[in-house]
């Protein structure tokens, strides 16, 4: 800000040596001048507005009022004013320092487009303005940074909705994939438990009928079985009928018999053992008896 307020300064004294102003606004002037270089700006704008009540047309009043509100920040209002000066003047000196003080108040309101522009004229007017070339060159690499921010901007907001876009279609399409996957899966489950319970009837026919085949193979099997064996064991009687005897079996033949008359032998001594120990206990209980009744009669008769 100290390059501004330099060419502030300087229009001031170039505007406060320009001859055909009348003595009472030169001393209104005069005197804002000086309140302005002392940052006293509230009385140097009242002493303004007092040159311009005599003069309502002084470009110079005007000029180093609107500076003097850029200082206090009313910067819409200076600009305003800046605006209105330089279609009322065609003095080159006049529209050199305008146009570069519009540029400052481009700078604070980080209008870059904007202050390029009044840099430019600045320079076209007065093209030895060391200071409107330096800030030209400034606000133009912030006018190129933001543009490039507003590219970016762009672009990520684009390719956001590209984004969006795309993953609306992608979300759009997966769903009506899983819709078609859920509905083949539901046909395949309702074809797949019929399959099952038609196969599941099949098996269970085809055990039962295995059941019941198996049941007449055995009973068949059975049949035959004892057929066979009868068979057998007419074939083995009639073979051990005709089947010659060789001396051990005779031998073993002959044991047998003999013991067998062994046997019969003691069972009847047994029995003829019985029958006579049967026999003398009878006797003895008769005896008994009759001693018993002998007894007694001889008692009675004494």
């Amino acid at each position: 800000m100290a390059k501004f307020l330099k060419n502030i300064t300087l229009l001031l004294l170039i505007f406060a040596s320009t001859a055909g102003i009348s003595q009472q606004e030169r001393g209104y002037i005069r005197k804002g001048n000086k309140m302005f270089n002392d940052s006293n700006y509230v009385a140097a704008d009242s002493l303004y507005l007092k040159a311009l009540q005599i003069d309502s047309t002084s470009i110079e009043a005007k000029y180093n009022l609107t500076n003097s509100l850029l200082k206090q920040g009313n910067t819409d209002e200076a600009i305003k004013n800046f605006n209105e000066i330089l279609e009322e003047t065609e003095d080159r000196n006049i529209l050199a320092k305008a146009h570069h003080n519009l540029g400052n108040a481009h700078v604070n309101k980080q209008e870059w487009q904007e202050a390029v522009d009044s840099y430019k004229n600045a320079l076209r007017n007065d093209p030895n303005d060391k200071d409107a070339r330096y800030n030209y060159a400034y606000a133009k690499s912030k006018l190129a940074k933001e543009q490039d921010k507003k590219n970016d901007d762009k672009e990520n907001k684009d390719k956001d909705q590209k984004d969006k876009k795309d993953q609306k279609k992608k979300d759009k399409k997966d769903k009506g994939d899983k819709n078609k996957e859920d509905k083949k899966k539901k046909e395949g489950e309702g074809g797949k438990d019929k399959k099952d319970e038609n196969s599941e009837k099949e098996k269970k026919k085809k055990e039962d009928e295995q059941k019941k085949k198996d049941k007449e193979n055995k009973k068949k099997s059975d049949q035959e079985k004892g057929k066979e064996d009868e068979e057998k064991d007419k074939k083995d009687q009639k073979g051990e009928k005709n089947k010659p005897q060789n001396d051990e079996q005779k031998k073993e033949k002959q044991k047998k018999a003999k013991a067998q008359q062994i046997k019969k032998k003691q069972a009847e001594q047994i029995l003829r053992q019985l029958d006579k120990n049967e026999k003398n206990i009878q006797q003895k209980l008769i005896r008994a008896k009759m001693k018993k009744q002998a007894r007694k009669k001889i008692d009675k008769d004494w």
